[in-house]
């Protein structure tokens, strides 16, 4: 497809998401014994995707740190998941946290901006000191990353080596041109209103190009 690289969805919902879970995986044999096991299906989509489009084609995994439910996994868990799919060749891990299934508040205005970054920085450090090949892997923190400010102190504090923006896109898709171009001040913000996850558009920006239509979609 031309594509640079590939993210794969192993948070929330997701199919890997369930599987990695001890709580959530619904036994399927040879994919949920024990750790190994339960890692086993992202494992082998890393190493298939590699074996398929070469060892320098980036391949990344959007993680939950932790799953805000009953006997659901911590930040000791999702450390020892992330050590196996640096094993399976992962060249980046984008930390973020739960599900929506939980009733904890993550995209919210009620969450305060960048909260969930010392998730990703307990990964980092762990996988840092655990040497080489787990301290070259690239760490990356989501979830209310709204503005510049928030994004360049997790940088500058250590907490992810790069921020991953996902709603704010979706409220302001020229954010990162508007940054680079010094136009902070026009930036239109991802207010938390999460209109955007019971909803076809957004409130702040209702054209958006990340929601379309089934009449805007036809003749695309």
């Amino acid at each position: 497809a031309g594509a640079d690289g590939v993210q794969l969805a192993g948070t929330r919902e997701s199919l890997i998401a369930i599987l990695v879970s001890e709580i959530r995986n619904p036994g399927v044999p040879g994919y949920s014994e024990d750790l190994k096991a339960r890692v086993r299906f992202p494992v082998e989509i890393i190493r298939e995707i590699k074996a398929a489009c070469g060892k320098d084609f980036p391949v990344m995994i959007r993680i939950s740190a932790v799953e805000y439910m009953a006997d659901g996994y911590g930040i000791d868990y999702s450390m020892r998941v992330a050590k196996e799919l640096v094993d399976a060749g992962v060249d980046a891990i984008d930390v973020v946290q739960a599900g929506f299934s939980t009733q904890v508040p993550q995209l919210q205005m009620v969450v305060p901006p960048g909260a969930f970054a010392h998730y990703s920085r307990a990964i980092k450090s762990y996988l840092a000191s655990s040497g080489a090949p787990y301290n070259k892997v690239v760490i990356m923190n989501a979830c209310r990353i709204q503005n510049p400010w928030i994004a360049a102190s997790l940088l500058h504090n250590g907490d992810c080596d790069i921020v991953s923006v996902c709603r704010e896109l979706i409220a302001d898709p020229e954010w990162p041109n508007k940054i680079k171009a010094g136009h902070i001040d026009e930036i239109v913000p991802c207010t938390g209103c999460v209109w955007c996850m019971r909803s076809s558009s957004c409130a702040v920006n209702p054209q958006s190009p990340f929601y379309k239509s089934a009449e805007q979609m036809k003749g695309v």
